[in-house]
């Protein structure tokens, strides 16, 4: 099979497994009344380009919002924009990392699903949040503690590490913690649940020296963790679902005219699914092309006819009678040493 009909025949199974992308832009209103009628309070904007009315529209955006999301959005708008600095970062959100990790996490997941059509590329991430809501609310029927695994695992490393430092009790909840092998010394105030370290007021989990405060007080440090990191609020977070939709034959019929697909402009070489990184930015081992190293081949040396055969004459065997081989070999007078002519 030529690869030119192999090629065509891989575009033809896509279609049949994926969808067809031209067709489904066609279809995009429907699917939005669909997704509005199952939920009320998601939101569904489509906008489309149209020069003039005799011309059909043609798809330009795609916006959807989960129920509950544009509350966020709101109350994240109205923050000032100097408070998202790094300098700046309070301790009411409990976590030392602040990065983009959100959105690189985001970009990773949804790789796989960024080359199929819209409607496919859709209900594939819709799909994957509907089923990674219902996973994660799960896993509180078989976690029986108080603190969640991640932020557990964290308060153990703290409680292991927390051997090497003494508390001094000073006054009321107030304790000052040394190190058992050097001079570092800490504020501890359990009652402000504060340490000078900042840990415990930065990430919301007790850090070494609080847990050798508490320890001398006898007091458990899994009820001095942030409300963050209970069971409470881990249900809280995923205590609701994304509503199933039907199929597409069962779609709500709308009066509106179907859209033509994007204007799509070929570029030069293969298509890229990698993002294009800033100017500085890492780049993971996994797509950093290894160096070729190049192999240097020894010289070979090529010898002249005459320079081989005497070479040869000089590795033959030499032997008689009263000729030892670790003696000097006499060459006699009347043979001379061949040579090509």
């Amino acid at each position: 099979m030529m690869i030119a009909k192999a090629w065509r025949a891989k575009l033809i199974a896509k279609k049949i497994i994926e969808g067809d992308a031209d067709n489904q832009y066609a279809s995009i209103w429907r699917y939005a009344e669909e997704l509005r009628r199952v939920n009320h309070g998601n939101t569904v904007k489509i906008n489309v380009e149209r020069p003039s009315p005799s011309i059909q529209p043609r798809f330009g955006s795609f916006y959807f919002c989960f129920d509950g999301y544009p509350n966020a959005w709101t109350w994240l708008m109205a923050v000032p924009t100097k408070s998202w600095c790094k300098h700046a970062f309070s301790f009411y959100p409990k976590c030392d990392t602040l990065m983009n990790n959100i959105s690189e996490s985001f970009n990773a997941t949804i790789l796989a699903a960024r080359d199929k059509p819209i409607l496919t590329m859709c209900e594939w991430i819709r799909k994957y949040l509907m089923n990674r809501l219902s996973t994660s609310a799960s896993k509180l029927e078989n976690w029986p503690h108080k603190v969640m695994p991640i932020p557990r695992r964290r308060l153990d490393n703290e409680v292991f590490r927390s051997g090497h430092w003494l508390p001094t009790w000073s006054i009321a909840e107030t304790f000052q913690v040394t190190h058992s092998y050097n001079t570092h010394e800490f504020i501890v105030d359990i009652a402000k649940r504060l340490c000078s370290c900042n840990f415990w007021e930065l990430v919301g989990i007790p850090c070494r020296h609080a847990v050798a405060a508490l320890s001398y007080r006898k007091q458990n440090p899994d009820e001095f963790v942030y409300a963050c990191y209970t069971r409470e609020k881990f249900a809280l977070c995923y205590g609701f679902s994304v509503s199933p939709i039907n199929g597409q034959d069962m779609w709500p019929e709308v009066e509106m005219e179907p859209p033509l697909p994007p204007a799509y402009k070929n570029g030069p070489g293969r298509p890229k699914k990698i993002r294009i990184r800033e100017t500085g930015s890492s780049v993971t081992a996994s797509i950093t092309k290894q160096s070729r190293k190049r192999v240097e081949k020894k010289p070979i040396i090529k010898r002249r006819q005459s320079e081989r055969i005497k070479l040869s004459w000089f590795k033959r065997p030499i032997t008689g009678e009263g000729i030892s081989s670790d003696k000097p070999i006499t060459l006699p007078e009347n043979e001379d040493i061949p040579t090509s002519k």
